[in-house]
């Protein structure tokens, strides 16, 4: 997965960075959406699936704020994993 710097949500440009350990709050994670700064914050070191999933699961967060639609962690991550199934049940895969 080539590694994006930036992405676009809405009206507004999002910075992508790689930790080695992203926190938040204390607590370890394999990704943050930092709401106020912007950014999505991924561990570095992921395996290419394990990273298209959690970015995803961040970008998520991110369009939920843009948008407003008020989703918790539950509903991110169901329809994070309901978008990486549909993915993969059609083979869907544009970087060929």
């Amino acid at each position: 997965m080539k590694r994006p710097k930036r992405v676009k949500v809405g009206c507004d440009f999002w910075d992508v960075k790689f930790e080695d350990v992203p926190n938040e709050g204390g607590q370890v994670c394999r990704g943050v959406c930092r709401v106020e700064e912007r950014t999505i914050v991924l561990q570095k070191d992921l395996s290419d699936t394990r990273l298209m999933e959690t970015f995803l699961h961040e970008s998520i967060h991110a369009i939920d704020d843009c948008y407003r639609m008020n989703l918790t962690e539950s509903q991110v991550n169901v329809l994070g994993n309901a978008i990486i199934s549909f993915i993969r049940d059609n083979k869907i895969n544009f970087l060929k």
